[in-house]
């Protein structure tokens, strides 16, 4: 999306006018000056697609008016240096927490919002009951500010594409989408390319819907061509008949000459 940053200010000011927040003077602040990689960012096949979406979100000022596509205060920060981040190739421009908590859910592909409470905070425990993870990563802070800043880390992924948040009987469960979103935060930690495929389009008709006959492998042998010698039927005899044969007519004779008598 073109001017991206330009929207996204008009987007930000509005909503606090309506709904003034501390977080939001930062927010705004942060998107003044990352202004060029923000429109560098939301500039790419990547990102784009996500852009009028992300901006329709942040223009609702209460979470009354459509508590699904809400985004709070706080996840609004996280959002804007999650994507400066990402389009300067810089981890240390995330906050500490959305950085733990990436890190070990690139390890472990998915992770739980108790797994994520978990690295954040050694007063938070795993119970019998709990699924354990492998972290790789952890930080040190109180309960509860790892359940405020796992809950925005979550949002700020969700709102950029990034991870699927689904809700289950034991809190809410993360996992890492396959597109070129996630495969651009996988490198910002890695440093290495991640070949993922991208967005797939809108299922295509099916085949036989389209296809109505398929044209056989082998082309049908032509008929035999008609013989370039015409029958001989049709041809006059080369040579002509020979005409009977004509009776010789008889030769006419004359009737020899009469001695004259002998005189007595």
């Amino acid at each position: 999306m073109k001017n991206f940053s330009n929207a996204l200010l008009e987007t930000l000011t509005a909503r606090q006018a309506a709904a003034p927040s501390n977080d939001l003077v930062t927010s705004i602040n942060n998107a003044k000056s990352h202004a060029r990689a923000l429109d560098a960012l939301f500039g790419t096949k990547a990102f784009d697609p996500i852009a009028k979406k992300l901006l329709t979100s942040l223009s609702i000022t209460d979470a009354k008016q459509n508590r699904e596509d809400f985004i709070a205060v706080k996840v609004v920060v996280k959002i804007i240096a999650a994507a400066n981040a990402i389009a300067k190739g810089s981890v240390s421009l995330l906050d500490p927490y959305s950085k733990t908590i990436i890190e070990n859910l690139i390890k472990l592909q998915g992770l739980s919002n108790k797994s994520a409470m978990v690295s954040l905070s050694r007063a938070i425990v795993y119970t019998d009951d709990d699924q354990k993870a492998n972290l790789v990563s952890k930080y040190a802070c109180s309960a509860g500010t790892a359940g405020t800043q796992s809950s925005s880390t979550r949002m700020m992924l969700r709102n950029l594409d990034i991870c699927e948040v689904e809700k289950s009987r034991r809190g809410d469960v993360m996992t890492m989408k396959t597109n070129e979103r996630t495969a651009a935060m996988i490198e910002l930690f890695t440093g290495k390319k991640v070949s993922i495929i991208a967005d797939a389009p809108a299922k295509a008709a099916p085949v036989a819907a389209v296809v109505t006959a398929a044209k056989p492998a082998v082309k049908p042998a032509k008929p035999a061509a008609k013989p370039t010698v015409k029958p001989v039927a049709d041809k006059k005899p080369a040579v002509k008949p020979v005409k009977p044969a004509v009776a010789d007519k008889p030769v006419k004779t004359k009737p020899a000459a009469k001695k004259p008598a002998a005189k007595k």
